[in-house]
């Protein structure tokens, strides 16, 4: 499908440059009368995301999709006529190429009550009197494709394996029959599905077995035709995390890197040549602002890495547009300058999400703030937020010995038991979620310590009659007058702990400190608590906060801090938000409903 510069045909719209066979397109709309993108497929990204669409109208006519992050293409009304908040599946689109790019009908929604979005038709206006664009959604299966049912294309998998924020590259060897000397992903031919075929090339490839690595997301089909091979691909891409960075080399490749997804880009890594459409693959399974807003299963301190990841991979792409297009560093600062404020917005309550955006922004901002800045200094995030954490775990370890307590789920108060010598270690379930089960069953098999999980009751027994030498509790956040935020029945714990003498130590890198004095707690679903009949109110506070002087100390990566010390640390934060126009935020911290806390 051709955009000719006047309009705009029929058929399914793409968004940023998705679909691979579209030239890199540039994120601002163009002049009146230009096109800057072709139509392709209009589709969600990765099973599970929930990736923001708006539909604009381009000033020549018919109908442009466009991704979140990007100014809406519009027409001569300046008027955004449609905003998807939740896609729920890939989507239809066909616009009538005739008409002058309104829509016409009344409504159209997709999804659910709480997860649709509207389409309404502008009123008509001297420039557009007669709106004959019809837009029409279809629901499809995540996988499918027109070129699935083409039995002369070859299917083959592409898994991205993520280790601390960058991903394995391998270089095929001259044993291979296509592609020699080119850098990939773990990949292989999908004899059978595609979902079990991609568990057995990781294994052949590089050894790990399927408990070293955990699936992400997968994403929608990359199609392509490579015309020196004559020869049509169907590329299905996974996203999996990776425990480690020991691998085992098959004969199909001679070396293999660890290596940041933006050197895939040319004029960004060291121009490596690269097996054809690999970015795109890549963009498919990579994190998303949308992702980040709707994952549950995640801490703070990880969705904080992949929020940093979503601005790394947009500033790259820019510095590799700007091969096409030129620098445009005021252009650039400006877009970058909004994806950062729409990641701050997804997770609110998040204060180290917001802390290392800030600081990425505000040293980019000290430079010249153009792409290649932000890029750089989301790496250099990525690596202080990641070291930051492990070293706020190795100040905890320090004080880990004889019996300790702990609850809920944070993953650097794991790290922080698994390097320290505990010799017994109670946990609460943590209702409702009970997500102390899994990190009572995940200590007993990586440790060697005693393992007693009991009722969120009986906390307060436990610290009275059992030998409990210290409480180890990770945070959500940590308020400026070092009050914690955490999940339930932290504050419980934490005054059983003092009454018994016993000390508490929060483990929370310094990013996690918030710049705000307020906090507002919201609730979890009541019927995780009562589904009856009865007319009975529901309380069912998803997390509560432990008074400072409950608090020992806050273990961080610059040593054990007490809480007097934690006012110091939220003014240097406050210094890192003077890069937003709006200057310090002034809207009370608001806690979401993320069980699995770090």
């Amino acid at each position: 499908m051709a955009c000719d510069g006047d309009r705009v045909g029929s058929g399914r719209f793409d968004a940023c440059g998705l679909d691979d066979s579209l030239p890199p397109a540039r994120r601002r709309a163009g002049p009146v009368g230009h096109c800057e993108r072709h139509p392709a497929d209009l589709e969600r990204v990765g099973v599970g995301d929930l990736e923001r669409w708006r539909i604009g109208v381009p000033a020549n006519g018919g109908q442009v999709a466009v991704r979140e992050g990007c100014d809406p293409v519009v027409g001569p009304l300046g008027v955004e006529i449609a905003r998807m908040d939740h896609v729920v599946g890939p989507l239809e689109f066909v616009a009538d190429p005739v008409g002058d790019g309104a829509l016409a009908g009344g409504d159209v929604r997709v999804g659910d009550d709480r997860n649709s979005w509207h389409s309404r038709p502008p009123t008509a206006s001297p420039e557009s009197d007669s709106p004959r664009a019809l837009v029409s959604p279809r629901m499809t299966e995540h996988r499918g494709s027109d070129a699935d049912d083409d039995s002369t294309a070859s299917h083959v998998v592409t898994a991205f394996l993520r280790h601390r924020g960058e991903i394995l590259l391998l270089r095929r060897s001259d044993t291979v029959g296509t592609y020699t000397g080119q850098w990939g992903g773990v990949s292989g031919f999908a004899e059978g599905q595609p979902d079990d075929q991609v568990s057995v090339e990781i294994r052949e490839e590089t050894g790990l077995e399927p408990d070293a690595v955990s699936l992400v997301r997968s994403g929608r089909p990359v199609e392509f035709e490579d015309p020196d091979l004559e020869r049509a691909w169907i590329v299905h891409p996974y996203l999996f995390d990776c425990e480690t960075r020991e691998i085992e080399l098959s004969e199909e490749h001679d070396t293999a890197e660890w290596v940041p997804p933006t050197t895939i880009l040319e004029g960004v890594g060291d121009e490596r040549e690269t097996v054809p459409k690999l970015w795109a693959a890549y963009e498919r399974v990579a994190p998303t602002v949308r992702s980040i807003a709707a994952d549950d299963d995640h801490g703070a301190a990880y969705l904080s890495v992949r929020t940093l990841e979503v601005l790394r991979d947009r500033a790259g792409l820019l510095v590799a547009e700007r091969r096409e297009f030129g620098a445009d560093p005021d252009g650039e600062w400006d877009e970058l300058a909004e994806l950062a404020g729409r990641l701050l917005e997804a997770r609110p309550s998040m204060a180290v999400l917001r802390n290392r955006v800030n600081r990425v922004m505000a040293d980019a901002d000290g430079g010249d703030g153009s792409a290649p800045a932000v890029h750089d200094a989301a790496l250099s995030g990525i690596d202080r937020a990641l070291a930051a954490d492990t070293d706020a775990a190795a100040t905890a370890a320090e004080r880990i010995d004889g019996s300790v307590a702990t609850l809920s789920r944070s993953g650097t108060v794991l790290e922080a038991l698994g390097q320290g010598d505990p010799a017994r270690v109670f946990v609460a379930e943590s209702r409702p979620a009970c997500e102390g089960i899994a990190v009572a069953e995940e200590v007993a098999e990586t440790t060697d310590s005693t393992v007693t999980v009991h009722t969120d009751a009986a906390i307060a027994h436990a610290l009275a009659r059992e030998d409990i030498e210290r409480v180890v509790v990770g945070a959500d956040t940590v308020l400026p007058d070092g009050a914690v935020v955490n999940k339930t029945g932290t504050r419980v714990m934490a005054i059983a702990a003092a009454r018994e003498g016993v000390p508490v130590t929060v483990v929370a890198a310094t990013d996690k400190v918030s710049t705000r004095e307020d906090v507002n707690l919201e609730s979890g679903d009541r019927t995780a608590v009562y589904d009856g009949d009865a007319a009975v109110d529901v309380l069912n506070p998803t997390f509560d906060v432990t008074p400072a002087d409950c608090v020992t100390e806050v273990s961080t990566e610059r040593g054990a801090l007490e809480p007097g010390d934690i006012e110091n640390v939220a003014e240097e934060l406050r210094d890192l938000e003077a890069w937003r126009d709006g200057g310090e935020p002034t809207d009370p911290e608001a806690t979401d409903r993320n069980p699995q806390r770090e």
